[in-house]
């Protein structure tokens, strides 16, 4: 009988185990027979019954003592409402400041792009102005040796001309056989 509440008694359970545990030792301790006397198996029923009984009150204080109190949870809404506005205006500080760096870097990268484009067409119309001076240039002396060619073959085009550079020909070719046959 002492050993079976002591071994209850000694372990914590759950509510539920507890509540099946008091309606089965009720139960028993209910099918008393109508005898003058209690049997061991009705009178530890009975003792557990109580044992458990007293040691319930304890529990529920326990479990009190962790439960949240209404201004407890008041107290715990309103610092996470806190939180959750300094969150807000952090990333609303940060957006802002997002915004202002994108600008500025938009706004320098257009200087940069503007500058560069204007190089390149700076760049480009000095290659075209000196292109078309180097061209004029080639133009000019390619029409002076043009006229000087011209002027020296109307020089040999006369008949003695013509004549002075058939007989250097025809010398040369002379001259060649000559040698040829020389070898």
């Amino acid at each position: 009988m002492n050993s079976r509440s002591g071994r209850e008694s000694s372990k914590e359970y759950t509510m539920d185990e507890l509540k099946n545990m008091n309606r089965r030792d009720l139960t028993m301790a209910s099918e008393c027979e109508t005898r003058v006397t209690l049997t061991e198996k009705n009178w530890s029923a009975v003792v557990s019954l109580l044992t458990r009984l007293c040691s319930m009150p304890d529990m529920i204080l326990a479990t009190l003592a962790t439960l949240l109190t209404r201004p407890d949870a008041e107290e715990l809404l309103a610092q996470i409402e806190r939180s959750t506005q300094m969150q807000l205006r952090q990333l609303h500080q940060t957006a802002e400041q997002f915004a202002q760096q994108a600008e500025t870097m938009s706004e320098r990268f257009a200087s940069d792009a503007n500058a560069l484009a204007r190089n390149t067409e700076k760049s480009l119309r000095s290659m075209e102005s000196s292109t078309e001076n180097e061209l004029r240039e080639m133009a000019r002396k390619t029409s002076t040796q043009l006229d000087e060619m011209i002027s020296s073959a109307k020089k040999w085009m006369t008949l003695p001309g013509i004549v002075s550079l058939l007989l250097l020909v025809l010398l040369g070719t002379i001259f060649g056989i000559v040698m040829l046959k020389k070898l």
